[in-house]
């Protein structure tokens, strides 16, 4: 949707998705993050951040404080920034594409708020969710790889050095990690040697966060386990727990 708005010459500088007040609104200012708020099921949560106006190169302080939810909603962003950078949703990805949509337009942000108001209502059906599937090994190694390319092209280009504030960007990584992880056990009928060679295909290197979001010492061992290289060990752990046929 966003792709083909982009372009449209009725739509102003500014493309919204939310209702944002005009004190945001000032030259520099290339894009508002909003808190939102999910109604699903008769339940309320809230996405809250920490309020923060950041220039130039000072990224650090967004991620420092907050770990942000990469959809596109709740976002305020500044047209001319999109195009001048060419900037769209990459339409050859199944799952992901707003994260890299996201990150690539911070790093080619000069200025950001993220506002502490909840401007942004997001009332779910209960339904399933296209974030709940999961894809071939390959589509989800696939779009692992593109987020570790946004990321660290924001850490790049935003000189970013704060170790909460990469701790927090790599948590992103190992969100789509963990899912092609699960792609070697759940998406794909292979053999121990298929699954072998899938794992050590994944790239362990510079991760201070790998896989496993959850804490406990199963997650523990395992992303270790990854970053030792000892595939075979984690793949019997992984396997007894699988149920791989």
């Amino acid at each position: 949707y966003i792709n083909k708005i982009i372009d449209n010459k009725v739509f102003n500088e500014l493309i919204f998705t939310i209702p944002i007040s005009e004190q945001h609104i000032s030259d520099g200012i290339d894009l508002v993050i909003s808190n939102a708020r999910k109604i699903c099921c008769g339940r309320t949560t809230e996405e809250r951040y920490h309020p923060v106006t950041v220039w130039g190169n000072d990224f650090d302080a967004i991620f420092a404080n907050n770990v942000l939810h990469t959809s596109p909603w709740s976002k305020l962003y500044r047209r001319s920034v999109l195009q001048r950078e060419g900037l769209g949703f990459p339409e050859d990805m199944d799952m992901g594409e707003d994260a890299v949509f996201l990150l690539t337009f911070m790093a080619d942000s000069e200025g950001v708020v993220v506002s502490g108001d909840a401007d942004y209502v997001y009332v779910a059906d209960g339904g399933g969710s296209l974030t709940k599937k999961l894809y071939s090994f390959g589509k989800e190694k696939y779009m692992s790889s593109r987020i570790d390319a946004a990321v660290d092209r924001l850490i790049e280009e935003k000189g970013m050095v704060s170790e909460k504030a990469l701790f927090n960007l790599n948590l992103i990584k190992s969100l789509y990690r963990e899912r092609a992880l699960d792609a070697v056990y759940f998406s794909e009928r292979w053999g121990r040697k298929q699954r072998m060679d899938a794992l050590r295909s994944i790239d362990t290197k510079g991760l201070r966060v790998f896989a496993y979001r959850d804490h406990g010492f199963r997650p523990w061992l395992l992303s270790h386990l990854l970053k030792w290289r000892m595939v075979a060990l984690y793949d019997f752990v992984r396997s007894m727990a699988s149920s791989v046929r």
